[in-house]
């Protein structure tokens, strides 16, 4: 892995930063801990995606990550309980970088899980991003939520957060899954 980084060194890089994803990259932060300094050696901005549910792992490599997205998890949409004890845990130690949180959701949501996740967010700050995400019908998904629950759940965010946007979730809609 290092050696893939070190034929990196010398070469301009044109791209905004490095992201680090999927599965969950915080899972790996023995590797990330050897992976990230060499990154940065180099002059690369490291972009975290994450479940936000590792505090104690994120506090581990906090000062080398650069930009943090952090996936709020709702019940409806996984069938398990809220996080959102771990969800602010996480935001604690977040918040000393850039940072945002992210929200899919459904039509089976509900307006208390906006509510809730809104109102977890901004006891730690009330200016950390909130982007919403509508589900995406594709797949196993046979329906996206109604427009006015798009409208009325980023009206509930708001009243919580200063920043909340809506945006789809592009990749699958172009079919990048």
């Amino acid at each position: 892995m290092c050696g893939f980084v070190d034929k990196l060194k010398g070469q301009k890089d044109p791209h905004h930063s490095i992201s680090l994803t999927g599965g969950e990259p915080l899972l790996q932060v023995d590797v990330l801990k050897i992976l990230i300094p060499k990154l940065k050696e180099r002059g690369s901005k490291i972009y975290l995606e994450t479940n936000g549910t590792m505090p104690e792992r994120l506090a581990e490599i906090i000062g080398q990550i650069d930009i943090i997205a952090m996936d709020l998890k709702l019940p409806s949409m996984t069938g398990a309980s809220d996080m959102l004890a771990e969800h602010k845990k996480f935001l604690e130690i977040a918040i000393a970088q850039d940072m945002f949180v992210k929200i899919v959701f459904g039509r089976e949501s509900k307006p208390v899980e906006i509510e809730n996740a809104s109102k977890a967010i901004a006891s730690i700050d009330k200016d950390i991003p909130l982007v919403l995400q509508p589900v995406t019908p594709v797949r196993d998904i046979k329906h996206g939520p109604l427009p006015e629950q798009i409208v009325a759940f980023h009206s509930i965010a708001k009243r919580n957060l200063t920043s909340v946007r809506v945006i789809p979730q592009v990749h699958k809609m172009l079919g990048i899954l």
